[in-house]
C-alpha cells in the first residue's frame, strides 16, 4: 500500500484485508457450518411454533414469578388445519443468508457482521476448550441452574456476542457471583447489578442476565405451573417448568427493547437449563410470539455446532436483521396479546412505560392477584377461594 495513498482508500483496502483474513478464518469451518446452516433451514430439531395467550394476569402489579398464561400453541391448536401444524425454521426467522453468502464470497458484510463473525470464528477455533469448561463444570451435580446460566454465559455466550455488557443480577441466587464459578476456576470478573425490566404496575421483576440487547433466563428449579402434557411438550425437557415466567419476560424484554426508540421488532429471549436452551422471541409490533423446541447443547460429548450457530445468531439479532416474514404475518396465528390482557391503558404502560432498571421485585410475597389457588396443572386446575372446600 502507497504513503502516497488518500484516507478513505487506505480505510478501504484494510477493510478488504480484514474481509479477507476473515473468510479465511471462517472457510477452515466451511464444511461445518454449512451442514449447520441447513439444519437451522430445514430441520424440525430447529424449528419454532406460534403462541397464543387466552389467559394472562398481564394486566396486574405481578412479578415474573408469579406470572401466569394460559397459551396455545399453534401445532396443537383443533381449529388449525392439519396441513398449517408445521413448525416454522430458525433460517425463515434470524437471517442465515448473511452467513451462507459470506462462506460463499459473495456479499459484502457490515463492520458489525465483520466483528460478529470474527467471535464466531474464535468461539469455533477454541469450541473444544469452551466444551472441556462446560463439561466439567456438568459433572458437579450439586449446581444450581443459576450457576450454570452464569458460567455457560462466562465461557460461551460472550465468546459469541458483540458486546461484552454482561450483568448478571443482584437480586436472589445470582447476587453471589462476582466472578465466574466455573470449576476450571478462571476465576473471570462478572459484573452484578440491577438487571429488572417492566412497570411496577404490571408484570415486573429481574432476569437472570443481561447480555447486551439480549436476556438470559433460567428455568424457575421448583415447578410452580406447568400445563397439560401435549405432543409438542413431549418433545420438551425441563425448560417446560416456569414457562409461564419465560413468556412473561419474553414479552416485557421485547416491549423494553422496542420502547428504547430502536426499530427491533422481533426480539429474543434466550432460556437455558443444563443440557438444552430455547429461544423464545416477540415482537409487539405484529404481536407474534415464537417458541423454539428445546435446542440440544450437546451432541453426545460436544457442543452442537448447530445450537452455537443458532445462539449465534439471536443474540447479535440487531446485525442480522431478525423479522418477521410475510407469511407469518399472513397466516395470522397472533398472540392475541392485547386481548388477553383486558386493559387498554394498561397496554399503553406496555407499549411507552416499560423500562430497564429500576423495576426490582419486591422483597415481600404478594399475593396471588387473580383469587386463584394452583394445583399440579396449573390454571387449568384452578379454583376460586370462594369455591374452596372449608
Amino acid at each position: 500500500m502507497a504513503d502516497g495513498d488518500p484516507p478513505v482508500k487506505k480505510q478501504k483496502l484494510e477493510i478488504k484485508d480484514k474481509n479477507l483474513h476473515l473468510f479465511e478464518r471462517c472457510k477452515k469451518h466451511k464444511d461445518t457450518l454449512c451442514i449447520a446452516l441447513k439444519e437451522l433451514e430445514t430441520w424440525n430439531l430447529f424449528g419454532f411454533c406460534f403462541v397464543r395467550l387466552e389467559q394472562c394476569n398481564a394486566a396486574f402489579s405481578c412479578c415474573f414469578t408469579q406470572a401466569w398464561c394460559a397459551t396455545l400453541r399453534h401445532v396443537e391448536d383443533e381449529d388449525v388445519d392439519e396441513k398449517n401444524k408445521k413448525l416454522v425454521y430458525f433460517g425463515s426467522v434470524l437471517d442465515v443468508d448473511v452467513l451462507k453468502n459470506f462462506l460463499n464470497n459473495q456479499s459484502k458484510i457490515s463492520k458489525e457482521q465483520a466483528k460478529a463473525l470474527e467471535k464466531l470464528a474464535d468461539s469455533l477455533d477454541n469450541i473444544q476448550e469452551i466444551n472441556k469448561v462446560l463439561k466439567e463444570e456438568l459433572e458437579n451435580s450439586d449446581q444450581s441452574e443459576v450457576r450454570w446460566a452464569v458460567v455457560c454465559a462466562s465461557h460461551l455466550l460472550t465468546s459469541l456476542a458483540i458486546t461484552n455488557q454482561m450483568t448478571v443480577s443482584d437480586t436472589g441466587s445470582p447476587a453471589r457471583f462476582h466472578q465466574c464459578p466455573c470449576a476450571s476456576g478462571c476465576k473471570k470478573p462478572i459484573r452484578v447489578g440491577d438487571t429488572s425490566i417492566g412497570h411496577k404496575d404490571v408484570w415486573h421483576g429481574s432476569v437472570d442476565i443481561l447480555l447486551g440487547p439480549v436476556a438470559i433466563v433460567t428455568s424457575p428449579e421448583q415447578e410452580l405451573f406447568a400445563e397439560g402434557i401435549s405432543t409438542f411438550e413431549l418433545k420438551m425437557g425441563n425448560l417446560e417448568v416456569g414457562r409461564h415466567q419465560l413468556i412473561a419476560e419474553t414479552i416485557v424484554f421485547s416491549h423494553a427493547q422496542n420502547s428504547l426508540g430502536y426499530k427491533l421488532g422481533l426480539v429474543p429471549t434466550i432460556a437455558l437449563s443444563k443440557d438444552r436452551v430455547k429461544v423464545f422471541m416477540y415482537d409487539p409490533n405484529k404481536d407474534l410470539l415464537y417458541e423454539s423446541v428445546e435446542l440440544p447443547l450437546f451432541d453426545d460429548r460436544n457442543l452442537s455446532v448447530s445450537t452455537v450457530v443458532a445462539l449465534w445468531l439471536a443474540i447479535n439479532y440487531i446485525h442480522f436483521e431478525a423479522h418477521v416474514p410475510a407469511s407469518h404475518t399472513e397466516f395470522g396465528y397472533t398472540a392475541n396479546f392485547r386481548k388477553a390482557l383486558h386493559d387498554d391503558k394498561k397496554m399503553e404502560i406496555y407499549r411507552n412505560k416499560i423500562r430497564i432498571g429500576g423495576c426490582k421485585q419486591p422483597s415481600r410475597t404478594k399475593p396471588n392477584l387473580m383469587g386463584f389457588s394452583y394445583g399440579k396443572l396449573g390454571w387449568l386446575d384452578v379454583k376460586r377461594k370462594d369455591d374452596e372446600v372449608k
